[in-house]
């Protein structure tokens, strides 16, 4: 019995809880808030896409969204482009964050076929 509770004692310790990530509806509101660890959250996710878009291009694929070439895609640009896209399609408001931001990208800065 009390290795029974002792396992049990120590999974629990051990256990981490599960996070969802952010809604894009939590991003802008975090952003509005000035908070800061947002800002980080928005400008990892928009390396990440940056990362994908550049190995896409080297590999001959598609990538996802096509900036122009002297423009800069800031957090700031990153948050107007989600606000716009989500004001078109408010149920998107509560979808995850990274995929609304990648959808408003594309959108935004499509690829000539």
């Amino acid at each position: 019995m009390k290795r029974w509770v002792a396992a049990v004692g120590l999974c629990l310790a051990l256990a981490t809880p599960a996070h969802a990530e952010l809604t894009a509806r939590d991003v802008l509101r975090e952003y509005d808030a000035s908070n800061m660890t947002n800002w980080a959250f928005v400008a990892g996710v928009l390396i990440g896409f940056q990362w994908s878009n550049g190995e896409l291009e080297h590999t001959g694929k598609q990538k996802l969204f096509c900036q122009p070439e002297d423009k800069t895609i800031s957090v700031d640009d990153a948050m107007t482009t989600l606000r716009v896209y989500i004001r078109k399609r408010p149920p998107f408001a509560d979808m995850m964050a990274g995929l609304v931001l990648l959808q408003a990208l594309e959108e935004a800065f499509p690829c000539r076929k």
